[in-house]
Protein backbone atom coordinates (compact mmCIF):
# COMPACT_ATOMS: atom_id res chain seq x y z
CA UNK A 1 0.00 0.00 0.00
CA UNK A 2 3.12 2.05 1.00
CA UNK A 3 4.69 2.32 -3.01
CA UNK A 4 5.19 5.61 -4.07
CA UNK A 5 7.99 7.64 -5.96
CA UNK A 6 11.87 7.16 -5.52
CA UNK A 7 13.13 7.90 -1.77
CA UNK A 8 14.73 11.44 -1.48
CA UNK A 9 16.49 12.92 1.38
CA UNK A 10 13.86 15.57 3.17
CA UNK A 11 15.53 16.23 6.01
CA UNK A 12 19.10 16.12 7.67
CA UNK A 13 20.99 16.70 11.02
CA UNK A 14 24.49 17.23 12.19
CA UNK A 15 25.81 16.70 15.75
CA UNK A 16 28.79 18.13 16.53
CA UNK A 17 29.89 17.26 20.48
CA UNK A 18 32.19 19.37 20.71
CA UNK A 19 29.10 22.66 19.87
CA UNK A 20 27.01 20.01 22.54
CA UNK A 21 24.42 21.75 24.92
CA UNK A 22 26.15 18.68 27.50
CA UNK A 23 29.48 18.49 28.71
CA UNK A 24 30.75 15.50 26.22
CA UNK A 25 33.36 12.78 26.80
CA UNK A 26 36.45 13.14 24.35
CA UNK A 27 35.05 9.65 22.69
CA UNK A 28 31.81 11.19 22.53
CA UNK A 29 31.24 10.29 18.02
CA UNK A 30 30.01 13.12 15.88
CA UNK A 31 26.77 11.62 14.31
CA UNK A 32 24.75 12.48 10.85
CA UNK A 33 21.01 11.88 10.60
CA UNK A 34 18.88 12.32 8.39
CA UNK A 35 15.48 10.78 6.58
CA UNK A 36 14.09 10.18 3.00
CA UNK A 37 11.09 9.91 1.79
CA UNK A 38 8.52 8.39 -1.41
CA UNK A 39 5.52 10.14 -0.58
CA UNK A 40 6.20 13.80 0.41
CA UNK A 41 3.70 14.97 -2.26
CA UNK A 42 0.58 13.60 -0.23
CA UNK A 43 1.82 14.11 3.23
CA UNK A 44 -0.22 17.04 5.63
CA UNK A 45 2.47 16.56 7.74
CA UNK A 46 5.71 17.73 5.35
CA UNK A 47 2.98 20.27 3.99
CA UNK A 48 3.21 22.01 7.72
CA UNK A 49 7.31 21.33 7.87
CA UNK A 50 6.70 18.38 9.62
CA UNK A 51 8.09 14.85 9.57
CA UNK A 52 7.14 12.19 12.40
CA UNK A 53 10.85 10.14 11.17
CA UNK A 54 12.25 13.31 12.93
CA UNK A 55 10.43 12.78 16.26
CA UNK A 56 12.29 11.75 19.20
CA UNK A 57 11.15 8.25 19.47
CA UNK A 58 10.98 7.71 15.45
CA UNK A 59 7.64 7.61 13.86
CA UNK A 60 7.74 4.37 11.75
CA UNK A 61 6.28 6.27 8.47
CA UNK A 62 5.37 3.75 5.77
CA UNK A 63 6.60 6.42 3.35
CA UNK A 64 9.93 7.01 5.23
CA UNK A 65 13.02 5.85 6.70
CA UNK A 66 15.81 7.23 8.56
CA UNK A 67 19.57 6.59 8.98
CA UNK A 68 22.16 7.74 11.36
CA UNK A 69 25.93 7.56 10.23
CA UNK A 70 28.74 7.87 13.26
CA UNK A 71 31.79 9.85 12.59
CA UNK A 72 35.14 10.46 14.39
CA UNK A 73 34.71 10.95 17.59
CA UNK A 74 35.22 14.35 19.63
CA UNK A 75 39.19 13.90 20.45
CA UNK A 76 39.86 12.94 16.78
CA UNK A 77 41.85 15.72 14.36
CA UNK A 78 39.58 15.07 11.75
CA UNK A 79 35.93 15.27 13.48
CA UNK A 80 35.61 19.19 12.20
CA UNK A 81 36.62 18.32 8.90
CA UNK A 82 33.95 15.36 8.93
CA UNK A 83 31.25 17.27 10.41
CA UNK A 84 31.90 20.10 7.45
CA UNK A 85 31.67 17.56 4.94
CA UNK A 86 28.06 16.63 5.99
CA UNK A 87 26.78 19.62 6.34
CA UNK A 88 27.99 20.60 3.02
CA UNK A 89 26.47 17.80 1.79
CA UNK A 90 23.26 18.12 2.86
CA UNK A 91 22.86 22.11 3.43
CA UNK A 92 19.91 21.93 1.06
CA UNK A 93 17.59 20.15 3.81
CA UNK A 94 20.12 20.86 6.96
CA UNK A 95 17.65 20.70 10.02
CA UNK A 96 14.65 21.48 7.43
CA UNK A 97 11.94 19.48 8.88
CA UNK A 98 10.39 19.52 12.51
CA UNK A 99 8.68 17.21 14.54
CA UNK A 100 5.07 16.83 14.65
CA UNK A 101 2.34 18.47 16.83
CA UNK A 102 0.19 15.81 18.29
CA UNK A 103 -2.61 16.60 15.72
CA UNK A 104 -4.18 14.21 13.32
CA UNK A 105 -2.78 14.26 9.62
CA UNK A 106 -3.62 12.50 6.27
CA UNK A 107 -0.26 10.68 5.01
CA UNK A 108 -0.31 9.05 1.19
CA UNK A 109 -2.91 6.11 2.36
CA UNK A 110 -2.62 6.46 6.27
CA UNK A 111 -3.85 8.88 8.71
CA UNK A 112 -1.61 9.64 11.79
CA UNK A 113 -3.22 9.39 15.20
CA UNK A 114 -0.14 11.00 17.45
CA UNK A 115 -2.23 11.14 20.60
CA UNK A 116 -0.85 9.15 23.53
CA UNK A 117 -2.28 5.95 24.98
CA UNK A 118 -4.51 6.07 21.67
CA UNK A 119 -2.67 2.53 19.97
CA UNK A 120 -2.83 0.75 22.90
CA UNK A 121 -6.55 0.07 21.48
CA UNK A 122 -6.39 -3.01 20.20
CA UNK A 123 -9.71 -2.69 18.72
CA UNK A 124 -8.05 0.38 16.24
CA UNK A 125 -6.08 -1.40 13.57
CA UNK A 126 -2.91 0.31 13.89
CA UNK A 127 0.35 -1.06 12.36
CA UNK A 128 0.95 -1.63 15.64
CA UNK A 129 0.07 -1.50 19.32
CA UNK A 130 1.93 0.03 21.85
CA UNK A 131 2.50 -2.46 24.90
CA UNK A 132 5.47 -2.81 27.65
CA UNK A 133 8.46 -2.68 25.26
CA UNK A 134 7.23 -0.54 22.29
CA UNK A 135 5.08 2.70 21.65
CA UNK A 136 3.27 0.86 18.46
CA UNK A 137 3.24 3.09 15.73
CA UNK A 138 0.93 5.86 15.39
CA UNK A 139 -0.36 5.34 11.82
CA UNK A 140 -3.26 3.39 10.59
CA UNK A 141 -4.44 2.77 6.88
CA UNK A 142 -6.90 5.57 5.95
CA UNK A 143 -9.49 2.78 4.48
CA UNK A 144 -9.79 1.32 8.07
CA UNK A 145 -10.25 4.39 9.91
CA UNK A 146 -14.44 3.73 10.16
CA UNK A 147 -16.83 4.79 11.88
CA UNK A 148 -17.20 2.03 14.60
CA UNK A 149 -12.64 2.04 14.63
CA UNK A 150 -13.75 6.30 15.77
CA UNK A 151 -16.25 4.89 18.27
CA UNK A 152 -13.77 2.24 19.89
CA UNK A 153 -11.21 5.19 20.09
CA UNK A 154 -13.89 7.33 21.87
CA UNK A 155 -14.71 4.65 24.27
CA UNK A 156 -11.43 3.15 25.36
CA UNK A 157 -10.33 3.51 28.44
CA UNK A 158 -6.50 2.77 29.02
CA UNK A 159 -5.29 0.96 31.54
CA UNK A 160 -1.77 1.98 33.35
CA UNK A 161 1.04 -0.94 33.83
CA UNK A 162 1.00 -0.76 38.18
CA UNK A 163 -3.34 -0.77 37.49
CA UNK A 164 -6.21 1.96 37.57
CA UNK A 165 -7.63 3.63 34.52
CA UNK A 166 -4.99 6.28 32.89
CA UNK A 167 -7.72 8.80 33.18
CA UNK A 168 -5.88 11.95 31.19
CA UNK A 169 -7.01 10.13 28.16
CA UNK A 170 -11.10 10.21 28.35
CA UNK A 171 -10.23 13.62 29.91
CA UNK A 172 -7.82 15.53 27.59
CA UNK A 173 -6.75 13.27 24.69
CA UNK A 174 -10.98 12.42 23.71
CA UNK A 175 -12.14 15.91 23.63
CA UNK A 176 -8.77 17.24 21.32
CA UNK A 177 -8.85 14.17 19.12
CA UNK A 178 -13.20 14.82 18.36
CA UNK A 179 -12.12 18.36 17.88
CA UNK A 180 -8.99 17.18 14.96
CA UNK A 181 -11.24 15.11 13.47
CA UNK A 182 -14.35 17.50 12.51
CA UNK A 183 -11.43 20.22 11.41
CA UNK A 184 -9.63 17.50 9.46
CA UNK A 185 -11.72 14.99 8.52
CA UNK A 186 -15.49 16.77 8.75
CA UNK A 187 -17.27 13.93 6.62
CA UNK A 188 -15.91 11.74 8.69
CA UNK A 189 -17.33 13.68 11.84
CA UNK A 190 -20.27 14.44 10.60
CA UNK A 191 -21.01 9.94 9.96
CA UNK A 192 -19.89 9.08 13.49
CA UNK A 193 -22.07 11.61 14.68
CA UNK A 194 -24.95 10.73 13.55
CA UNK A 195 -24.09 7.28 15.75
CA UNK A 196 -22.63 8.97 18.28
CA UNK A 197 -25.71 11.37 19.56
CA UNK A 198 -23.96 14.63 21.70
CA UNK A 199 -20.87 14.61 19.35
CA UNK A 200 -21.42 17.53 17.68
CA UNK A 201 -22.03 19.41 20.75
CA UNK A 202 -19.06 17.66 22.31
CA UNK A 203 -16.73 18.99 19.52
CA UNK A 204 -18.58 22.51 19.65
CA UNK A 205 -17.90 23.32 23.15
CA UNK A 206 -14.09 22.05 23.16
CA UNK A 207 -12.40 25.63 23.12
CA UNK A 208 -9.63 26.92 20.81
CA UNK A 209 -8.09 28.71 23.58
CA UNK A 210 -4.26 27.67 24.48
CA UNK A 211 -4.08 25.78 20.84
CA UNK A 212 -1.49 26.82 18.41
CA UNK A 213 -2.39 27.98 15.30
CA UNK A 214 -0.75 29.63 12.17
CA UNK A 215 -1.06 33.30 12.71
CA UNK A 216 -1.66 34.36 9.27
CA UNK A 217 -4.61 32.28 9.28
CA UNK A 218 -6.12 34.31 12.46
CA UNK A 219 -8.44 36.86 12.04
CA UNK A 220 -7.39 40.74 11.69
CA UNK A 221 -7.81 42.70 14.96
CA UNK A 222 -6.66 40.02 17.32
CA UNK A 223 -4.39 41.55 20.21
CA UNK A 224 -1.65 38.96 21.49
CA UNK A 225 0.05 39.18 24.85
CA UNK A 226 3.49 38.55 25.97
CA UNK A 227 4.75 40.06 28.70
CA UNK A 228 2.88 43.35 29.92
CA UNK A 229 3.11 43.47 26.17
CA UNK A 230 0.19 43.47 23.89
CA UNK A 231 0.56 42.97 19.99
CA UNK A 232 -2.55 43.01 17.16
CA UNK A 233 -2.71 41.69 14.13
CA UNK A 234 -3.66 43.58 11.04
CA UNK A 235 -3.35 40.75 8.41
CA UNK A 236 0.25 41.37 7.59
CA UNK A 237 1.79 43.15 10.62
CA UNK A 238 2.28 43.05 14.51
CA UNK A 239 1.87 45.86 15.82
CA UNK A 240 2.70 47.48 19.55
CA UNK A 241 2.26 50.77 21.47
CA UNK A 242 3.24 49.23 24.94
CA UNK A 243 6.53 47.62 24.13
CA UNK A 244 9.29 48.22 26.88
CA UNK A 245 12.79 49.48 26.15
CA UNK A 246 15.51 49.01 27.83
CA UNK A 247 18.59 50.94 27.79
CA UNK A 248 17.31 53.35 25.54
CA UNK A 249 19.10 56.18 23.85
CA UNK A 250 16.85 58.71 25.28
CA UNK A 251 14.18 58.85 27.83
CA UNK A 252 10.68 58.67 26.22
CA UNK A 253 6.72 58.52 27.02
CA UNK A 254 5.35 56.36 24.39
CA UNK A 255 6.22 53.87 21.87
CA UNK A 256 5.28 51.94 18.44
CA UNK A 257 6.65 48.80 17.67
CA UNK A 258 5.59 47.06 13.89
CA UNK A 259 7.11 43.76 12.93
CA UNK A 260 6.22 41.10 9.67
CA UNK A 261 6.16 37.60 10.84
CA UNK A 262 7.43 34.75 9.23
CA UNK A 263 5.11 33.25 6.97
CA UNK A 264 5.23 30.16 8.78
CA UNK A 265 4.95 32.08 12.20
CA UNK A 266 2.59 30.15 15.35
CA UNK A 267 0.55 31.63 18.21
CA UNK A 268 -1.48 30.37 20.53
CA UNK A 269 -5.21 31.39 20.89
CA UNK A 270 -5.82 33.89 23.48
CA UNK A 271 -9.76 34.06 23.08
CA UNK A 272 -11.99 32.22 20.45
CA UNK A 273 -13.20 35.38 18.38
CA UNK A 274 -9.34 34.98 17.25
CA UNK A 275 -10.85 31.83 15.48
CA UNK A 276 -11.63 31.78 11.52
CA UNK A 277 -13.03 29.07 9.61
CA UNK A 278 -9.64 29.52 7.74
CA UNK A 279 -7.77 29.08 10.95
CA UNK A 280 -5.17 26.02 10.19
CA UNK A 281 -4.52 24.72 14.20
CA UNK A 282 -0.47 22.95 15.08
CA UNK A 283 -2.23 21.48 18.36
Amino acid sequence: MAEEGKYEVIHSHVYDPKHSLFKSSPNEHAKCFTVSCKGRDRCGLHAKGQCSEVNFLGGSCPYGKSFREQGPTKRSHGMGKWVKEKEESFKAVLDKMSATSDVLAIVGDYVFLPYSHMSMNKDAPFLSHSHLFSNGIAFMPLEKLTEDVILSILDFRPMALIGGEIKSYQKEVVPLFIAHLRERMPELFTRVAIKRPGLAYQAEAFSPVGRKALLRTMAKGSVFHKSNESWTWDGEYLVSTDLRILFCIVPYNEVSAKIKPARDAVVAVEDPGQVTPETVFFT
